[in-house]
Formats: structure tokens, sequence, C-alpha cells
């Protein structure tokens, strides 16, 4: 080869480096979100999100909003729209792009009409159960299906899986259950030990929890597909003895997300026992996941609860955490760069002696995610207002917070928006007294916090996690509260109140608003008229609650309310269904397999949930719903008629 030739090879392969090179340096950048517009608004509202390093092609960039997927209408590289999707929940938005994820600062809030009705005894339920025998669950949309499910422990030892496959104002889950070896767990109670995020970059929320007798923590590879949820075998990754509380978030802002826990511990490097908070930075590629040595912080107490936000605004994720009994609240401000993870302890703060589990959210309206706080033994709710500059990480003192009374003992709370004003509200379950509380929002934002008087609702046993989401695709997000059995409580705020019965039952409707003079009024589809105080069928039709006796489904969408000082209450709705039970054996025509005890009409909504229903006769019903895995046959020579299908 001439000394010609072999400078032509050599320019060609460094220009072939540099290319490659170059390459692989614009594959790496990571995308950020600067902020999105407008902050709230209803679904299908067009956001318009800024940020850097975004895809050109729409469907490179992986959005969500909270828990629920959404596509990229437009993009560049600093700005991308899109529309907010069915289901999304009061979470940050996340843009993933070549496998790397940016958070925003603040959740994209959905908004509702509720017809100005505030939150009363009225605005949620009927409540749907699940038994799945645990406490802690997961909720996020894990197989892409635009509707949010949920992974549960099922006790103490497996894992419930119940895939979302409600519809418009109808809540339903089927269930499955893992007895493999992979999901065998010990969890810590009063602690979150289940987590979830996309790990890996590719699009898809995986399964994060920590088992406190291992001392480990395992990452489950999402590999859901086709509407079936399911994942891999797991990972398991070491941590510091006894983890409690979990959080992931990318703390570094290397595009990848890292993990966050606070265990009670034994430090190596001078061997005494301590408390921990550990940042696990996470180095995974190609889709194997792998993280760094943990970085460990020596806390003043016992670690029950840890969030992640950024409190100072200098686009750095910050720390906080609750320690158990101590009436302490730490916050750890975020110092470090791009694969460097370090922290400094910058604010104590010192709320209520009960405090054992927070929730981080911007309550009056400043820009600035403020802290609350569940008091177990005085049932508050304390709120830490957020007073932080660039430079320093403050919060109101303990002499200026705000307590708002809930049901006794709560154990956890949540945040968000559950009558559609636009303000984050807070839900509590209460341990002792089987309950949730709901706190409404009534800030003057921005302004200081203000929440309304407690509207509690009855709940399954010692009630424990306590999260929101929009189960059936209504635009309002449901109450998931869980211990024993796992239950749903539907949000109806705004909407007439439904009330089911069976032909020819009794029931009762409470004014929601009180005053002097009383008057129940129908609407039987001729406008809503005065009922009479002869009408045999009702009574109390001059006072706060109106008893009806023996309804016949003929009756169906009969509308109520109560003009009180002229003043209109919550409409009442009167429905008429038979659930099929499946109790005795197959066949429809037998009374004990329906939840009336009776066979529906023509005027009767049917459910199937499940099992197999035999026709042996011509029937008429309403309407006919059939969930996944039941089934109606038919028999030869009859018909059922649907009224309404």
């Amino acid at each position: 080869m001439t000394l010609y030739n072999c400078k032509i090879f050599f320019l060609k392969n460094i220009f072939f480096c540099c290319c490659y090179f170059f390459s692989q340096a614009l594959f790496a950048q990571v995308p950020t979100i600067i902020s999105f517009s407008p902050k709230s608004g209803p679904i299908g509202t067009l956001v318009t999100i800024k940020g850097t390093h975004f895809s050109p092609v729409n469907s490179d960039n992986i959005i969500y909003f909270g828990a629920i997927k959404t596509s990229a209408i437009t993009a560049t590289d600093t700005l991308l729209t899109t529309n907010v999707p069915v289901s999304a929940t009061y979470e940050p938005v996340t843009v993933t792009v070549n496998g790397l994820t940016a958070y925003s600062p603040y959740p994209f809030d959905v908004t509702f009409s509720n017809n100005g009705k505030p939150i009363s005894q009225y605005s949620f339920g009927p409540a749907v159960v699940y038994n799945a025998n645990g406490g802690n669950f997961v909720i996020s949309d894990f197989d892409n299906d635009g509707k949010s499910d949920f992974l549960k422990k099922h006790q103490g030892k497996s894992l419930a899986k119940l895939k979302n496959i409600s519809s418009l104002d109808h809540i339903f889950f089927s269930t499955s259950l893992d007895t493999n070896n992979k999901f065998k767990m010990t969890f810590y109670s009063n602690s979150n030990t289940f987590s979830s995020g996309d790990m890996d970059g590719d699009g898809k929320i995986d399964l994060i929890f920590i088992n406190t007798d291992s001392n480990t923590f395992v990452i489950f590879k999402n590999t859901s597909s086709n509407g079936k949820v399911s994942f891999d075998n797991g990972t398991n990754f070491s941590t510091r003895v006894s983890p409690r509380c979990i959080a992931v978030r990318d703390i570094d802002g290397d595009g990848k997300t890292d993990i966050v826990i606070g265990a009670y511990t034994k430090i190596s490097f001078d061997n005494s026992v301590a408390d921990t908070i550990s940042i696990i930075r996470n180095i995974s590629t190609n889709g194997i996941f792998s993280f760094a040595a943990p970085v460990d912080y020596i806390t003043y107490g016992a670690p029950l609860w840890v969030g992640v936000s950024d409190f100072n605004g200098d686009k750095k994720p910050d720390i906080a955490l609750i320690y158990a009994y101590s009436g302490a609240v730490d916050l750890m401000k975020n110092i470090g760069t791009v694969g460097n993870i370090s922290f400094t302890f910058g604010y104590t703060l010192k709320g209520s002696d009960g405090d054992i589990i927070g929730t981080i959210c911007d309550f009056d309206g400043d820009g600035k995610p403020d802290i609350a706080s569940a008091d177990y033994s005085g049932s508050t709710v304390g709120i830490m207002r957020n007073t932080s500059t660039a430079d320093v990480i403050s919060f109101t003192e303990f002499s200026s917070l705000k307590y708002f009374v809930v049901g006794s003992r709560p154990l956890f709370l949540a945040a968000g928006d559950v009558d559609g004003d636009g303000k984050p509200d807070i839900v509590t379950s209460n341990w002792l007294s089987h309950s949730i509380s709901i706190l409404r929002n009534t800030t003057a934002q921005p302004g200081p916090v203000s929440f309304s008087k407690k509207v509690d609702y009855p709940t399954v046993t010692s009630p424990d996690l306590v999260m929101l989401a929009d189960i059936d695709g209504d635009s309002k997000p449901e109450i998931i509260v869980s211990a024993g059995d796992f239950k749903i409580l539907k949000n109806g705020v705004g909407y007439p109140v439904n009330i089911s019965l069976c032909s020819l039952g009794d029931t009762a409707f409470t004014s929601d608003i009180k005053g002097t003079n009383y008057q129940w009024q129908i609407n039987d589809g001729n406008g809503f008229n005065n009922i009479s105080n002869t009408n045999i069928q009702y009574q109390g039709v001059n006072d706060s609650t109106l008893f009806l006796k023996d309804m016949p489904s003929s009756n169906y969408g009969y509308q109520y309310r109560c003009v009180v000082d002229g003043n209109n209450s919550y409409v009442f709705t009167l429905k008429f269904i038979d659930i099929w039970n499946n109790i005795v054996d197959s066949t429809w025509e037998n009374t004990a397999n329906w939840s009336c005890g009776m066979l529906p009409d023509s005027n009767m909504d049917v459910i199937i949930n499940s099992g197999i229903a035999n026709l042996n006769s011509d029937a008429a019903v309403r309407s006919l719903t059939l969930q996944s895995g039941s089934s109606l046959i038919v028999k030869p020579n009859f018909h059922i008629t649907v009224i309404n299908p």
C-alpha cells in the first residue's frame, strides 16, 4: 500500500469513527421537560410540552400522563403537542426518547364539570370490592391499553394481577394470581414497598418492590403485550438491612430512573447501627438492569416515607423523609451532577410526633410543591407550605403549620383533584375508624392553604394504602383503598346519584343541603313536579329524608330531588339491576341464582359477571352486560330480547 493510500485509509477511518461517536453522542442526549401548557383541563386537552432533545419523529417520543400513555401529534427537538389521554393520573408527565426519560416538574390536573355540587356523602359509591388478601398495591397501565391496572400483594407471598376491563360507569377487573417463586416476598407494614417506573427506557412500566427479609429490591421487567399483563422472572439487587420505603425518579439527570430507599441498617465503614437513605443510580443498558453501588446517607431517624420532588426550582429532584413517630421531616437538597449523586441535609421540619406518611403536592397554587403529612396519633393532616428560594430549601415552621381533622388513625394519604375544580384535594385512609376522609381544597390560589370539613366514607376494615385513579374512563378519579379486601369507590361528583334497586324494593334519599323548608320532587319524564304527601309510596315529602316503598321496576330512570328554601339538592336516579350470582346452578329460571331473588324483567339491567347462564325460556331485559369469562347460552327455540342494547 502506498503512502498516499495509507493516508486515505487513515482519514476514512478517522471520519468513520468521528461519525460513529458523533451519532452516539446524539443518541445519548438526555431529553428534558421545561414546562407544559396548559397545566390543567379536561380529557382531550391539547397540551404543548416545551423541553430539549425530543425527537422530530412523532412515534419516537413516548409520552405518559402519570400512569397512562399517549402519542405525540406534532414534534420538534424542543416542542411536542399531544392530547391528554383518558384516565390520565395526577402524576408528572414523562417523555422517553431513545431509552432516556424526562420528568415534568409538576403533574397535569384533569378537570371536569361538577355541576356546582360540593363533595358530599353521595359523591362516591357504590363500592366495588375485590378480595385479594393483602394491603400493598401499585397502579399503572402495564399493558398500554389506556386503562390503569393493579398489581397487589396477595397473602404476603404472591402477586395478584387485576387487569382493568372496565367500561364507562361499569368497573370490572379480571384477576389472575402468580404463585411462582419469583413473587415470594415479605413486606414491612406501614411502608410504601411497591413502586413502578420505566427502568430500562423501553416505554413499558416495570414493577419494583423492596423485600424486607432478604434485604433486596427486585425489578420485574414488563413483558406485557396484546392486552395481557406479564413480567419476567425478576432481577434481585442488594440493599442495606431492613429496607422500608422506596421512591423512583431520575436523580442525577442522566435520563435513567434511579431508586431511593430508606432503611434501618448497619453501615460498614464504622460498623455502627444507623438509619440510612440510599440513592441507587441506574446504569442499565440495552435492556439489562444494572445499578451502581448505593450512595448512603445516615439519617436522624428511621425513615418510614420518602418522597422526591424539586423543592427549590433548580431542576434537580430533592428528597423528603418522614421519620417514625419522631415528628421530624428531613429535606435533602440535590447538589449532584450527571453521573454524580450528591446531597446535603439542608432543612429539618418539626411536624407532629405521630407523622408516619406523607405526600408531595402544590396545594396553594404558587408553583412550589408542598408536603402533607398524616398524623396517626392526632388524627389530622398537616400542611407544610414550601417557601424555598433558588438557593435555600425552606418550609413553614411548626408554629405556622395548618392541621385539618380527618378520621381516626390516618395511615396513608393521597393527593389529587377529586372534584374537578383544578385544585388538588386530600384523601386519607383511617385505620381505627374503618373509613376514608376527603378534604376538599378551598384555597384561593395562590394563597393560604385551606380545606373544607372532612367528608367520611366507610371502607374495608382497618384500611391502609389509598390511591386515586380514573378506573372507568369518565375523567373522574376513583378512590382505591385496601386492607384484606380491595375497595374501589366510584367518583360520582356532580352526577345524578344512581340508586340501584330490585323490583318492588325500598330505599331512602337524604338531601345534601340543609334548611328550613323541604319539598321533594319527582321527574317521571315530564319534568320535576312536587310529590304529594298523600302518595302512600312516599313518606317524608316535606322532610330532609324521603322514604320510597315498593318501587316497581317500571320506575326505572325516575329522578328525585329536594328543593330546600329554593335551592335544589343532588338529583337521585332510580335504576333496577339484577346480578347473576350462579350460586345454585346454571339455570336462568332459578331465582336463587339472582341477586334480587327474582327473575329480571324488561325494565331491569342484567349483569353476568362470571359463570354460565342457560336460558330455557323466552326472556326480556332492559340491558345485558357479560363480563370477560362469562357466557349466556340461549337454548334452541327460545329468545332473549334486550330493550336497550
